[in-house]
C-alpha cells in the first residue's frame, strides 16, 4: 500500500518547516507531537516482519536526527533525542541516544478517583516539575507504553518535548499535547484516497495528491473528547467520496 503521490521527502520537509516555525520563540516547556509516514509502503509499519520493523525504526531515527539538526540551528536550544523506555540495545546504539528512563524522572502516582469521592480533605498540591538542564528541547522517538506517556507528560512540565510517531495511545495518554505536524493517509479498500493533515493550524482533509483541500475541521468537530487524537471516520468518508467523484468524472 502506497502513500499515493504525496512524497515522503515533501512530508518530512513540511514537518521540519512547521517545527522550525513553532520554535522560532522557544517555549519554556510543553508537550508537542509530530506524526507522519516515513515510507511509501504503509503496510510495513504493521506487517509483523522483523526486517520491516527495523527499517521503520531506522527511518524514525534518521528523521529525528534531521529534525534535531535543523531545530538546533534555528532555535539555539540544545536538542536531545531520547529512546522510549523499552528500547532495544540496537535502537539505543543506532540512535546514539539515552532512554527516557535514564533521566531518572520520578513522576507522582496518579490520583485515586475513589479516594477523592470519599475524602473531605483538599486535593494534594501539584508536584514540582523535574529538574532538567535549561534551554533544552527533547525529541522522544516512537513512544508506545503507558510509562513513556506518563514520563513524557512529567518531563514536559520543565522542558519542551516533541513526541515523534507515537502509537498505542489511549485517548487520555497525552491529551494536552499540541500538534506541530500530522499527516495520516486515509485508506479505503487498500488505496489511499486522501490525507488528514495538520501543520500546526488545525486539521483538514486533502486529496490523495495533497494539492487540494476537501474540508477544514474545527478542533471540537474532529478531536476525540479529552484527548488530542482526531477521529478519522468522517475524514475517511470525505476522502473516499472525493476519489469516487473524480473516478466517475473521468469515465
Amino acid at each position: 500500500m502506497s502513500t499515493s503521490s504525496v512524497s515522503i521527502k515533501s512530508s518530512k520537509a513540511a514537518a521540519i518547516k512547521s517545527a522550525i516555525t513553532y520554535f522560532t520563540i522557544p517555549p519554556s516547556n510543553g508537550l508537542f507531537e509530530i506524526e507522519l509516514p516515513l515510507t511509501q509502503q504503509l503496510n510495513k509499519a504493521g506487517s509483523g516482519s522483523l526486517q520491516d520493523s527495523l527499517e521503520i525504526e531506522d527511518l524514525n531515527i534518521q528523521f529525528a536526527q534531521e529534525l534535531k539538526t535543523q531545530l538546533r540551528k534555528s532555535s539555539g536550544m540544545d536538542v536531545v533525542m531520547l529512546c522510549p523506555a523499552g528500547s532495544s540495545q540496537r535502537f539505543i546504539k543506532t540512535s546514539n541516544s539515552p532512554t527516557l528512563k535514564s533521566l531518572r524522572l520520578n513522576p507522582p502516582p496518579p490520583p485515586n478517583p475513589f479516594l477523592s469521592l470519599f475524602s473531605s480533605s483538599p486535593p494534594p498540591p501539584p508536584p514540582p516539575p523535574p529538574t532538567l538542564p535549561p534551554n533544552t528541547l527533547y525529541i522522544l522517538l516512537t513512544p508506545s507504553s503507558p510509562s513513556d506517556y506518563t514520563l513524557s507528560s512529567y518531563l514536559s512540565l520543565s522542558s519542551p518535548l516533541i513526541l515523534l510517531n507515537g502509537y498505542l495511545k489511549t485517548p487520555s495518554s497525552i491529551k494536552n499535547a499540541k500538534w506541530i505536524y500530522h499527516r495520516k493517509p486515509l485508506t479505503n479498500g487498500g488505496l489511499v484516497s486522501g490525507h488528514l493533515l495538520n501543520e500546526g493550524e488545525g486539521f483538514k482533509v486533502v486529496n490523495a495528491e495533497g494539492d487540494r483541500v476537501i474540508k477544514v475541521f474545527k478542533d471540537e468537530d474532529i478531536i476525540v473528547k479529552n484527548s488530542n487524537t482526531p477521529d478519522l471516520r468522517e475524514a475517511v468518508k470525505l476522502a473516499q467520496v472525493d476519489m469516487d467523484d473524480r473516478i466517475n468524472r473521468g469515465k
